[in-house]
């Protein structure tokens, strides 16, 4: 369930925004989400639901803060960089930081 703490998209939600990318000619490769205040990395829950799920999505979460950005997949942890703030950060920043 969605909180300030977790982040959620159901079943329904992914299926459509595949078959919309798929009709449009594009492919949906993965999530990402923020951990504005949380690790600067996949939290144990992510990483048990990635495992759980298993379905060969690629996903990313970036920590505002340190600016690491962790891509991870069923297997574990893909890849770890320090990138700058993303375009779409503008966009959620102020939900989350006064």
């Amino acid at each position: 369930r969605p909180s300030s703490t977790s982040y959620g998209i159901g079943r329904e939600a992914w299926d459509r925004a595949r078959e919309r990318a798929a009709r449009e000619g594009l492919s949906l490769l993965g999530s990402i989400h923020t951990h504005p205040d949380g690790p600067p990395g996949p939290s144990e829950r992510d990483l048990w639901l990635s495992a759980r799920l298993g379905n060969g999505d690629v996903r990313a979460v970036w920590h505002p803060r340190s600016g690491m950005l962790t891509i991870y997949d069923a297997s574990g942890i893909l890849r770890q960089d320090v990138i700058a703030r993303p375009w779409w950060f503008r966009l959620i920043a102020p939900l989350f930081y006064a």
